[in-house]
């Protein structure tokens, strides 16, 4: 019997960031754009502020997509409420991403020992445990594939972003995929009959 978080028809189709490729990295609007292509399925990173807020953001310093300077650990989220992704899109809060979509799934990349705590009390704090996921990422080795099914496992690979390297790998057998190319791999699991849309509660 597969856990909550896995039971949905696969292989699995997961926004890298959002949907890197069509709107700003782990932004609203990325998340948003994912959402309305019918993905079940997010991925983000979290960074832990100086005051222990998570926040949906993959380097420790915002320079290289907001163009601010600062480490994350050293500001509380207040000193970066103003900040924009790429100038525009406002960072989003974790627990705000789990409120918007209760019954959306997400794989959470966390980013430093300081997130760990806060996501345990967000996740509690929201009843989201059976929807989230926090794993590094597999090896997609063949061997390695046959290997975690013989233990009923799943893998699931990232950063997967052009269509030859997607049906490579689901040739193979993998159980989910993430990407930046939230369009291309709809269009690989629709032309597989593999396509599971998210469907609205």
């Amino acid at each position: 019997m597969p856990v909550a978080f896995l039971d949905h028809p696969g292989p699995l189709a997961f926004a890298h960031r959002g949907g890197a490729a069509h709107a700003p990295e782990n932004s609203w609007r990325a998340f948003e754009h994912a959402i309305g292509l019918g993905y079940e399925y997010l991925e983000t990173d979290v960074q832990a502020t100086a005051d222990g807020v998570l926040i949906a953001f993959h380097d420790r310093t915002l320079d290289r997509v907001t163009g601010q300077p600062g480490k994350i650990s050293r500001l509380a989220l207040r000193d970066i409420s103003g900040t924009r992704i790429d100038g525009t899109e406002p960072i989003p809060v974790l627990e705000d991403l789990l409120a918007a979509w209760p019954d959306v799934r997400f794989n959470i990349d966390v980013k430093g020992t300081p997130a760990v705590a806060p996501l345990a009390r967000v996740l509690r704090r929201t009843s989201a445990w059976d929807r989230v996921c926090v794993v590094p990422a597999p090896v997609a080795a063949p061997s390695f594939i046959s290997r975690a099914h013989n233990l009923g496992l799943q893998v699931h690979v990232w950063t997967v972003n052009d269509r030859p390297t997607m049906e490579n790998l689901l040739d193979r057998g993998v159980d989910g995929i993430m990407t930046d190319e939230t369009m291309a791999l709809r269009e690989v699991l629709v032309g597989r009959g593999q396509w599971h849309p998210r469907v609205a509660c």
